[in-house]
């Protein structure tokens, strides 16, 4: 393979020359072997082992969630410079699902870590304004009717739903959990652990297995995909977006939803985002027309419908995610030995379900969302549960429109120790 038409040289020199532009290696040349140059060649950045990660069977909990991080930081970096060449530190180009599933695993590991310090909390008989002393007092009056007027058990469980709240906050820390959210919370966490072989340590070791689990699959399917995307790329750089889709899916519909996508992003109006009457549950062909999107959105020259490719291809993988790999996290369709049940655990959490970027903070609590029973005392957020699909997936489509409307908010890429700040 020739690079260049620098020409070549022969002859070796007295003495050794001052160091002149790099010279084609398969040229010809008398010099001695060692003389040769060796070939140029444009740096490449080295595509994140992401099947290593997610094939770790020595990665668990925080750990994991720290490599998962990492790796997503890096396919974030790398598939935005696929969509925007100029990216350096900034984008004003619409993000792909990368850069914004990196703040929600981030999300994931801290509640392992909340969950944590919550039971240590309890177990340990600690004072809740001595470990969170940058709590004001008025936040403290709240809450204190529950965490001080109730005993025992009941007790137990406000103080670590209060607890796992504060412990997910960065920075000065304020008490802003809704008194009426802790109270049906907490009455839903009592009816739990007041189950037979079943306590505060059996609903702590389901929350953050059930967060394991979740954020593993995952990244164990699209993850590893963009890695497997980025290498076509390397090994197949005119690779057409209809190649790409077929690369990954054989099935009909991997092309047909590419195809849909193209008509979508250019029609000027609203995106689809109700995919189950399009394509079904059979979601994992559309893992392969997101990624044919991205390519198509790669070589786009009209910005509007650049971004409209990559908003489409995030849809499309997210729904992937959120109809068919994390369900088995939420809903395993059995009690799972050490466990309680999954979904009444995540019913609990699931008004505090936040996602934390660098500029601002996503919570289901102050999503705009219709009231069920149009009673004051059950906010929306109570009547919702994250393991049901349909719960969960307007208000994750109303997050990715939040990072779509600031794609600058979004970087630099945050630290990928859910410990850290970001």
């Amino acid at each position: 393979m020739i690079i260049g038409t620098r020409p070549a040289f022969s002859g070796l020199p007295a003495r050794r020359a001052p160091a002149s532009a790099p010279r084609d290696a398969y040229a010809p040349s008398t010099e001695p072997l060692a003389l040769i140059p060796k070939l140029w060649l444009p740096r490449r950045e080295p595509i994140p082992d992401a099947e290593s990660v997610a094939n770790n069977p020595n990665l668990h909990g925080v750990e994991l969630n720290r490599a998962i991080n990492a790796t997503y930081v890096e396919l974030s970096l790398q598939l935005q410079r696929v969509l925007d060449p100029e990216f350096q530190d900034q984008s004003s180009v619409s993000p792909s699902w990368y850069a914004m599933a990196i703040y929600a695993s981030r999300g994931a590991g801290k509640g392992m870590l909340a969950a944590e310090k919550a039971l240590a909390v309890v177990d340990g008989d600690q004072s809740l304004r001595k470990v969170f002393p940058a709590v004001p007092e008025e936040d403290w009056q709240r809450v204190a009717p529950l965490l001080e007027d109730t005993r025992g058990p009941a007790k137990d469980c406000a103080k670590f739903l209060v607890a796992f709240f504060l412990a997910q906050q960065d920075g000065p820390t304020r008490m802003t959990l809704d008194p009426r959210v802790l109270a049906i919370s907490a009455g839903r966490m009592l009816d739990i652990i007041s189950q037979p072989d079943t306590n505060i340590f059996t609903f702590t070791r389901t929350l953050k297995n059930m967060l394991e689990d979740g954020n593993r699959r995952i990244f164990q399917d699209i993850g590893v995909a963009c890695q497997h995307y980025l290498e076509l790329r390397r090994d197949q750089p005119e690779a057409t977006p209809e190649t790409v889709a077929r690369h990954f899916s054989s099935e009909p519909l991997a092309l047909q939803a590419y195809q849909d996508g193209l008509s979508f992003a250019s029609n000027g109006q609203d995106l689809p985002t109700d995919f189950r009457p399009l394509y079904g549950l059979n979601t994992s062909p559309l893992l392969a027309s997101g990624f044919a999107l991205y390519q198509k959105a790669s070589r786009e020259s009209n910005p509007e419908v650049r971004d409209r490719l990559i908003q489409h291809a995030g849809n499309l993988l997210a729904y992937h995610e959120q109809a068919s790999v994390a369900v088995p996290a939420f809903l395993p369709g059995a009690i799972l030995p050490g466990e309680c049940d999954r979904s009444q655990v995540m019913e609990v959490i699931t008004p505090q379900v936040d996602v934390k970027t660098r500029q601002w903070t996503w919570s289901l609590h102050n999503c705009d969302l219709s009231d069920r029973d149009d009673s004051w005392w059950t906010p929306p957020s109570t009547e919702r549960n994250w393991a049901v699909f349909e719960d969960r997936w307007p208000p994750i489509l109303d997050y990715f429109g939040r990072c779509v409307a600031n794609p600058e908010s979004l970087w630099p890429m945050p630290s990928p120790d859910p410990a850290q700040g970001i």
